[in-house]
């Protein structure tokens, strides 16, 4: 390979052998890139946050951040280094305590995790809820109660429930209809306990799982057994009262579950009423406005009002909501108080929901997003202002919001006012042109006397409806 020159040596071309390319193994990092590789583990695995790992203010981040600190500056071999570090973040992967659990209004997905590693995410169909490999993972909305406990209902209107009868497996197909919903003499199966997965008991199988982000999900499970942990058995929900994590004979339980923040549009964000906004009427400028629904009952904010809309003999009027919550499947306006410009709408646990025993008029959007076809009336800041105006035929309006549909044939050109007069009443007035001299029903001021002509700014009556010609 060598010639001997003079003055140094030339290199000969001479290709290799496949048994000098194959007869050995070189390692190609220096120590400085075994450190930085490993310290770079190290902190991918501090930054994880979220339910099933250390909360952001727990001690154990700090002594883990140390011992990267002290690994980056550190001149020992580099042996050493690295099992110093492989000690901290093993130490830090088995925390119990000061664990992220779910939050109060958040959504969450939930992944059972096999004996041998394979996630499978939790999704409701027809067919009740099921963890498989291939599923699309249902989001789940969760409320914390008082005691401790969640309740997590999904887009459907399912809450996650635990009910089996005392000798296998789950046979309600893992959820129930409300949140009270009975079965035999208890009413609370939906309330769900989330807790840290931790080795002991049945948790032993294996060392090739470290836990780390593994929470276990319980709940009552039977009429004679108040709680019994989910437990999967080759993708079949079984019967247990504690958690599983091991091989038992040749079946392999795993009660594991990751639990994963994920977006779900129950955060509403109101449009502040200024005084511009003429056609939102009765209402103080600097109070907020927006429209809602939802597929689940839902809990009215402090100090925020909903209203829904019906028809009386008076034309349309809108009525404010008294109990504490939305029902399902409602549209409504939600006003809120100066500053309120965004709200955490929760799902409803046993809060007093309203009984609509008039037909809402506002159609709604909860749980799926609608087309737009001619005639639908949204909540939009147009060229006057606040107002319901014409949507966009083809156009989406997004899930869990609430508009006037087509099916009420306004005749609004301009668009829909709002007129909120006492605390518990308003009026919906259409807004029209004054430009319009074609009247195609039968018009009247207020003193009852037929029109032919509008005037501008003038409130008038046509098929038992009030409206502004603008």
């Amino acid at each position: 390979l060598f010639e001997e020159v003079p003055n140094g040596y030339c290199i000969i071309y001479c290709p290799l052998t496949i048994e000098e390319i194959t007869g050995g193994v070189y390692d190609l990092y220096t120590d400085a890139n075994r450190k930085r590789v490993a310290v770079n583990q190290v902190e991918e695995v501090l930054a994880i946050r979220g339910v099933g790992y250390p909360t952001t203010d727990n001690a154990a981040r700090a002594t883990l951040q140390e011992a990267i600190t002290a690994a980056q500056s550190s001149s020992a071999a580099i042996d050493e280094v690295l099992s110093t570090l492989n000690t901290a973040v093993t130490t830090y992967k088995a925390t119990k305590t000061d664990i992220q659990l779910p939050e109060d209004g958040k959504a969450y997905t939930f992944t059972h995790v096999t004996l041998d590693g394979v996630k499978q995410p939790m999704t409701y169909d027809a067919n009740g809820m099921t963890c498989n490999a291939s599923n699309i993972p249902t989001v789940f909305v969760c409320r914390k109660l008082d005691n401790g406990k969640y309740i997590f209902v999904c887009n459907e209107g399912k809450y996650l429930s635990w009910i089996g009868s005392s000798g296998g497996i789950n046979n309600n197909k893992g959820y129930v209809n409300s949140y009270d919903a009975a079965s035999g003499s208890y009413t609370d199966w939906s309330n769900i306990t989330i807790e840290k997965m931790v080795k002991g008991g049945n948790v032993t199988y294996g060392e090739q799982a470290d836990y780390f982000g593994f929470m276990t999900i319980a709940a009552r499970r039977t009429t004679a057994y108040e709680k019994g942990y989910l437990i999967l058995n080759h993708a079949a929900y079984d019967n247990s009262n504690s958690p599983y994590f091991q091989t038992s004979g040749s079946n392999s339980y795993s009660s594991a579950f990751l639990i994963e923040e994920a977006a779900y549009p129950n955060n509403v964000a109101l449009s502040e009423i200024t005084a511009e906004d003429t056609y939102i009427k009765g209402i103080e400028t600097g109070r907020t406005i927006c429209t809602f629904s939802a597929p689940f009952p839902t809990v009215i904010p402090e100090n925020v009002s909903a209203y829904y809309a019906l028809n009386t003999e008076d034309g349309a009027k809108m009525k404010r909501i008294t109990t504490p919550a939305i029902p399902a499947n409602q549209g409504v306006i939600l006003i809120g108080p100066n500053g309120f410009n965004t709200g955490l709408m929760l799902p409803a646990a046993g809060e007093e929901e309203a009984e609509l025993t008039d037909v809402n008029l506002f159609a709604h959007t909860a749980g799926a997003a609608h087309e737009l076809v001619e005639g639908d009336y949204i909540l939009a800041k147009g060229t006057a202002g606040l107002a319901f105006y014409k949507g966009r035929p083809g156009t989406s309006l997004r899930m869990n919001r609430a508009y006037l549909p087509a099916a009420l044939t306004l005749s609004a050109e301009r668009g829909v006012a709002l007129r909120f007069g006492d605390d518990t009443t308003t009026d919906i007035d259409q807004i029209v042109t004054d430009e319009s001299n074609e009247i195609n029903a039968p018009v009247f001021d207020l003193t009852g006397r037929r029109i032919n002509k509008l005037r501008k700014g003038g409130l008038y009556i046509s098929n038992g409806q009030k409206f502004i010609a603008r």
